[in-house]
């Protein structure tokens, strides 16, 4: 008996530990896989119906988490905004991904997605006047940005982020709604939409962000509302949870997210830098010079200094480099950078000397020319004035 005790006794302490260890399982299941502009894209599709989407309704895809992101009602149905994460182990495929989705009929759209950390890293970028240069010891280059993709930053003033949802008055009891009545769908608070404001995204962010009290606590005539949602400053990821969660409650016929003031692009501050004593970097002109974060625009003037190599880099909350190469200028190759450098190179300016490798390699002020402005940079630099 006391062997059958202990028997039942061990039983009991398996049973219970095999329900935790499922438990916990279930909440790492339950976790949302980590989006990433390389993971995931954001999908538009239309139902006739509402839909609660699974990774099952995009069969052959690696499809392995889905959240909505968006819920409108349209004449026929609904639109469906779908943040679609994928396993990308095996060789995943942006584009032929895509190409796959937009030939289903329900799928109108499929792109890149804007609420990934390193969407702006990836696909925001700008350039500069060169990727690499070639410097002689004592001669100058210039470099300044170029091209940049989608350029500008409206800087984020507000912690927080804002979803709009229409609830569906025989299903939802709205005068039962307190301030905190959408908290354990991820919504900190809420304001009803008194005023049929709409899509007006100016209009939205100044009645949320002025929370005028008469607004706290009454119910919206068109049963539409807008909560607000405290989220990390460089993510989404709280926003689009409260987003998904709503989206699927009964009763909820709409939600869309409104991110406000959100980061487009390059910040107009310029850093720039070099990571080696094989050039000099001096900045000049730019625009506005008053500005809190300095001048932006900048001219970047490089000087070789010795044999060697750099990275010359520009920040601009992303990043743009240069590699340089630093070589000597030795038009008589003799090792050395002096004044019968320059002497040979006035007489092939005047066309008294044959062109020859070294020489063509003294371009000096790196203007596509050998000519008696190189000479004085070698003067220059003989003398030790540069």
């Amino acid at each position: 008996m006391r062997n059958v005790k202990k028997l039942l006794s061990l039983l009991l302490a398996m049973l219970v530990l095999c329900q935790g260890t499922l438990l916990v399982f279930a909440e790492e299941t339950a976790e949302t896989a980590e989006w990433t502009y390389d993971n995931s894209m954001l999908v538009k599709i239309n139902t006739e119906e509402a839909k609660i989407f699974t990774p099952e309704d995009f069969p052959d895809t690696n499809c392995t988490e889905v959240l909505t992101t968006e819920k409108l009602p349209t004449e026929t149905g609904y639109s469906y905004e779908l943040m679609l994460i994928f396993d990308t182990s095996n060789d995943f495929d942006w584009q032929s991904t895509a190409d796959a989705l937009l030939a289903t009929q329900t799928i109108c759209n499929a792109s890149r997605n804007v609420y990934a950390e390193d969407y702006n890293m990836k696909h925001c970028t700008f350039t500069l006047t060169a990727e690499e240069l070639h410097v002689p010891v004592g001669g100058k280059a210039w470099l300044q940005i170029k091209d940049e993709k989608y350029t500008g930053y409206s800087h984020n003033m507000w912690n927080k982020k804002a979803i709009a949802f229409t609830v569906d008055p025989d299903i939802i009891d709205e005068d039962a709604f307190t301030w905190g009545y959408f908290k354990s769908f991820g919504v900190d608070s809420f304001f009803p939409d008194i005023e049929g404001i709409g899509d007006s995204l100016w209009e939205v962010e100044h009645l949320i962000y002025s929370c005028p009290s008469e607004y706290r606590d009454t119910k919206s005539e068109i049963h539409r509302y807008y909560g607000m949602v405290e989220y990390s400053y460089n993510g989404y990821e709280d926003t689009l949870k409260a987003a998904n969660t709503l989206s699927h409650v009964e009763g909820i016929t709409s939600v869309k997210v409104y991110a406000f003031s959100a980061p487009t692009g390059t910040i107009t501050s310029e850093h720039w830098q070099v990571d080696s004593e094989s050039v000099s970097l001096l900045l000049s002109g730019g625009i506005d010079h008053d500005y809190p974060g300095g001048p932006y625009n900048q001219t970047a003037e490089i000087t070789g200094i010795n044999v060697g190599s750099a990275v010359v880099s520009v920040s601009k909350r992303l990043v743009a480099s240069c590699n340089v190469t630093v070589y000597l200028a030795d038009a008589n190759n003799d090792g050395e950078c002096d004044s019968l450098d320059a002497a040979l190179v006035l007489k092939y300016d005047a066309e008294m000397a044959e062109a020859t490798e070294e020489l063509l390699l003294c371009d000096m002020n790196s203007d596509g020319i050998v000519n008696s402005l190189d000479a004085a940079f070698i003067l220059r630099y003989d003398a030790e004035l540069e």
